[in-house]
């Protein structure tokens, strides 16, 4: 693997301006075979002069349902906006090769001859080995809830430490969010609740340490409101969890109970935004702990079905075909 680098942007605005410059500029530089741009303000490379043969499209965001239900954008503006920049994405990738969609959701808003379904796993290689066992061999510790991943008010967060405090009138446990609170004021809204008591949040950690509170964690948690960019939405942190063997209380979208299903993970829903639905899925899961060797079939059906390992070659012969395909003969 070689590494360019091109800098940082020293303003949010320079990302979209400066930093995209640098960034073409070094691919011109290069020269390569094929270029994957991974965020949307990179479709403006595909308008340079001297853009690459073969540009794919990396679409693994619904951006647009997303700024729909941005919080910060005032709630007269967000339908607007979204719509704005979904004509803006969908004019942009005219200048593309190919879209590759990472859910059958997002690949709905392009040309069905320009997208291919890509989906967005996990890497097994980063992954510990599966002899681990469950959290409940903790002595008399309390239970380990565990949430992955940054959490903000629209993935459920007051929700969440609502069900701790339901949860502990009949046992014992915490919730150990591994990841940030965004915005940082979010700390302050969710220190006025009762099961803010029963609440760590660990802040940004490394991969091995996040899965160390992975090995250790006795049920995981995904309590995203009901957005439109949620509801079919494949979040890796759910994979990740099921690659663990980890039993899940989540949201109880279809897409998710069936991805569950597909692997025979335990899986506990919940309504949408519902502290007392919430804390009864987790209190199920709590009740009937898998033991060691069921965490570890559990791990092991889920690698098989969803690692990056399992899809990497169909991503290498999608990326060919795209090649072959804008090459001149």
């Amino acid at each position: 693997m070689n590494v360019v680098g091109v800098g940082r942007a020293d303003v949010r605005r320079h990302r979209m301006t400066r930093l995209v410059a640098r960034i073409g500029d070094a691919i011109e530089a290069l020269r390569p075979d094929v270029v994957v741009l991974h965020d949307p303000e990179l479709l403006r490379l595909g308008f340079r002069r001297r853009r690459p043969a073969a540009l794919v499209y990396d679409a693994h965001e619904d951006y647009a349902a997303q700024i729909r239900d941005k919080e910060w954008i005032p709630a007269v503006l967000r339908r607007l906006a979204g719509a704005a920049f979904g004509r803006l994405e969908l004019l942009a990738t005219r200048r593309v090769s190919a879209v590759f969609c990472a859910t059958p959701a997002i690949r709905r808003r392009f040309a069905a001859d320009r997208s291919m379904l890509v989906l967005n796993r996990p890497l097994l290689a980063d992954a510990p080995r599966l002899d681990v066992g469950p959290g409940t061999a903790r002595g008399a510790e309390p239970a380990r809830v565990l949430y992955v991943g940054d959490l903000r008010l629209a993935r459920g967060a007051r929700a969440l430490v609502e069900a701790m405090a339901i949860v502990n009138t009949t046992h014992d446990a915490r919730l150990e969010i591994v990841g940030r609170l965004t915005p940082p004021s979010l700390c302050d809204e969710l220190a006025q609740l009762d099961g803010w008591a029963d609440t760590d949040v660990a802040g940004w950690r490394p991969r091995d340490e996040v899965y160390d509170a992975l090995t250790r964690a006795d049920v995981a948690v995904l309590p995203f409101l009901a957005l439109a960019n949620h509801v079919e939405s494949q979040p890796n942190k759910l994979f990740e969890y099921m690659m663990m063997g980890l039993p899940v209380a989540a949201t109880d979208f279809p897409l998710w109970i069936e991805l569950a299903g597909a692997c025979s993970a335990r899986f506990e829903g919940a309504r949408s935004d519902d502290a007392r639905s919430l804390a009864a899925a987790i209190v199920r899961l709590l009740d009937d702990p898998p033991t060691a060797s069921q965490r570890r079939q559990a791990a092991e059906r889920a690698r098989a079905c969803y690692s990056w390992e399992a899809i990497e070659d169909e991503y290498v012969r999608n990326v060919e075909r795209v090649h072959r395909e804008a090459t001149p003969t």
